[in-house]
């Protein structure tokens, strides 16, 4: 058994085209709080809306990951989201992972909105690989990009590759005005925890969102970052409107409640859906399994 883990997200205003200063605000927030994960919204070193100038801003991906000033985190991890530039010159929308110092894992954004103002597409390369959780403080932890928390398939890899959490940094402009008096600022805001809450309560696992806020070229950004446990209840929210730190703690034993009246992961049977997945793509019989 191993012990709690403790999450902090970080949702922030991150200013445009200012590493810098960004940076700066990350120190001070994980300076302020003790966690084994730290975890920032997408962008967050660099502001979302970058155009033509992504590529100015990008951090090589063999390179080393920023240095927070005047902190050290010698026992958790804080997860940046940055534009990483591969070796080959490509642009990736990227979360960095880093701890004493180096980046012990990096994730390039899958699935790129090019829809309701969204052009990720024309700037970034999509990302070919499924989450791979990575071990911090004994948890294994699956990390998303924004939109990936909306494509199934990708949470199902975490789940089946032994997550016992899923984060997901994000970057969503408020979208629809709500209608029901005392419900979130924002329809999209629901749409967000509805669909956070199912795969929690399919999977057994907690899933934390952490949002962004602040006003960007044409984006109002939704904030609300917020988490629910294993069993898909929400156990935190935060501001729609303002900067705000939510420390969480996440208990194993939960994780083995939750997973206790059902089989969903035991049942999952990856080989089968290769085989079905080959037959989708109408590969010759027995390629896809």
């Amino acid at each position: 058994m191993s012990d709690p883990f403790r999450l902090a997200l970080h949702q922030t205003a991150p200013v445009r085209f200012a590493p810098e200063r960004n940076v700066q605000e990350a120190a001070r927030r994980v300076s302020a709080v003790d966690a084994d994960l730290h975890l920032f919204p997408e962008l967050s070193l660099t502001g979302y809306d970058l155009g033509g100038r992504a590529r100015e801003f990008a951090l090589p991906e063999d390179g080393a990951p920023p240095t927070l000033p005047g902190v050290e985190v010698p026992h958790g991890a804080v997860a940046h989201g940055t534009p990483f530039a591969a070796p080959d010159g490509r642009l990736f929308n990227g979360l960095g992972v880093a701890r004493g110092g180096r980046w012990v894992h990096r994730v390039r954004k899958v699935h790129l909105p090019t829809y309701g103002g969204f052009d990720e597409g024309r700037i970034f390369a999509p990302g070919r690989r499924a989450p791979e959780p990575v071990e911090i403080a004994g948890w294994r932890v699956a990390f998303l990009i924004c939109e990936d928390l909306w494509h199934p398939i990708l949470s199902w890899f975490a789940a089946i590759r032994g997550a016992d959490l899923i984060v997901c940094a994000a970057a969503p402009p408020g979208r629809g005005i709500h209608g029901p008096e005392g419900g979130p600022r924002y329809a999209s805001a629901e749409s967000w925890r509805v669909l956070a809450s199912a795969i929690a309560r399919q999977y057994g696992l907690p899933v934390a969102v952490c949002m962004r806020v602040g006003i960007e070229g044409a984006f109002l950004y939704a904030g609300g970052s917020f988490a629910v446990g294993a069993t898909g209840e929400r156990i935190a929210l935060a501001s729609e409107s303002d900067p705000e730190t939510l420390s969480l703690t996440f208990d194993r034993d939960e994780l083995h409640r939750a997973r206790r009246p059902f089989s969903h992961l035991r049942d999952a049977d990856p080989a089968w859906v290769h085989a079905e997945l080959g037959r989708v793509l109408g590969l010759p019989d027995g390629a896809g399994g």
